[in-house]
């Protein structure tokens, strides 16, 4: 019976996008479902649904909707004393409801009879008590999917905790590297709709860039999308961030929704390069991405605003898997810096990497149009950038080199041993 039953969730396991744009009502009986509904409603992925919670099972929606219109999704638990009378009630009840309307039911037992009865009435999920937050979130998103079964694509934010930082050349490495040498589809979006460069780091020449389409009169979809993007290879794209600079690009706090719901439907990996900068729409977007990665260099102001910024979203995002800090030009040539020890000590235990400075291999890149790796990287530096290129796709366990595999030799000299 396909419950969603209270389980330890794994955010590596399945990915959950941000609900859309719908009103979910709840009918509670026990205080212990409406506490769940209560600790969803915070998590950022019901950042732009319209949640209300009321106590009552199935008779108090049946009175509720006599002559109301009904919302998107409603929310209904029953008792154990109702198990018998509730698919009369489940008909009395699509009675009120609008067509587009989708009914869950919420109980405390798991009776393959009794879904099989409320999948009939047209009910279109059963969740078992208990119920973990995250599960009920779980459940919710698949039922608005755009298409049953189909793979989301992971959004990941970088995002600078100063300008200057090198926040833009480590998120174009990382998308290189994702799409090259991990072999995994990716897009990169350039989100500095005023100065972004990565047009320029690749070489590119788009003749439309992000700012169109979150200025566009249309609606962002995923065909908009695509006629926006410039191949960079067959496994990785590149959403510039503007042609122009002629008018006024603070576009609204909004308007990120629709074009990362559609990222999500083309890539497996989006990577979202973010401006410095902590506007409305900047902090829509980092909520609306399932990873964060913070750069930041080893000096004082850098530290403060990392420190903002990592305590903002940890508290943002309490169900998700801890976010990254990478502390980018260690080791500029008379600048007094802080010891990277010191440095990551305020952070705890988040991943952390470090990125030591060469203004000449850089410098060589951004001027060929080209990626660190393109130009000769040291292999102590695409290690750490590939540790951070695994976090980033969620392979966090370290891959074997080929040509090594310790444990099958010890296992050949053991045999060999025993002859």
């Amino acid at each position: 019976m396909p419950t969603h039953q209270d389980t330890a969730f794994d955010q590596s396991d399945m990915n959950i996008a941000p609900l859309p744009r719908i009103a979910v009502q709840m009918f509670c009986l026990t205080t212990a479902l409406r506490d769940i509904a209560e600790k969803a409603a915070q998590d950022r992925r019901m950042a732009r649904t319209q949640l209300r919670i009321q106590m009552g099972g199935v008779n108090a929606a049946i009175e509720a909707y006599r002559n109301a219109p009904t919302p998107n999704l409603i929310v209904v638990e029953f008792g154990l004393d109702e198990v018998e009378t509730l698919p009369y009630a489940l008909d009395e009840l699509s009675q009120h409801c609008d067509p587009e309307t989708r009914v869950v039911l919420v109980g405390p037992v798991n009776d393959v009879q009794l879904y099989r009865e409320a999948i009939r009435r047209g009910v279109s999920d059963y969740l078992v008590l208990p119920l973990s937050p995250m599960a009920f979130i779980a459940a919710l998103a698949d039922l608005f999917r755009p298409k049953a079964g189909q793979h989301l694509g992971r959004c990941v934010a970088f995002i600078p905790a100063k300008g200057g930082c090198g926040s833009s050349t480590i998120a174009h490495n990382i998308a290189w590297l994702t799409g090259m040498r991990l072999s995994t589809p990716a897009i990169l979006v350039d989100a500095d709709l005023a100065f972004g460069t990565a047009a320029l780091n690749f070489n590119q020449d788009p003749p439309t860039g992000l700012a169109e389409i979150l200025f566009s009169q249309e609606r962002a979809d995923s065909n908009m999308i695509e006629r926006s993007l410039s191949k960079v290879s067959d496994s990785l794209s590149l959403l510039s961030a503007s042609s122009s600079i002629e008018r006024s690009l603070d576009p609204p706090v909004s308007s990120f929704d629709d074009v990362i719901d559609a990222l999500r439907l083309i890539a497996p990996i989006t990577i979202i390069d973010l401006p410095h900068q902590w506007s409305g729409w900047v902090q829509r977007v980092v909520a609306a991405c399932d990873d964060l990665i913070v750069i930041a260099e080893p000096e004082l102001a850098s530290l403060r605003s990392a420190k903002q910024i990592i305590d903002h979203a940890i508290r943002m995002r309490t169900h998700d898997r801890p976010l990254a800090l990478l502390v980018n030009k260690v080791g500029v040539p008379k600048r007094p810096e802080i010891p990277l020890v010191e440095f990551f000590k305020p952070f705890g235990t988040i991943p952390q990497f470090s990125v030591p400075f060469d203004s000449n291999l850089f410098g060589t890149a951004a001027n060929n149009g080209q990626m660190i790796f393109e130009t000769g990287a040291p292999a102590s530096l695409e290690k750490t950038l590939m540790d951070v290129a695994r976090f980033v796709t969620g392979r966090t366990a370290m891959e074997q080199p080929k040509g090594k595999k310790p444990i099958a030799d010890l296992l050949n000299r053991f045999v060999s041993f025993r002859r």
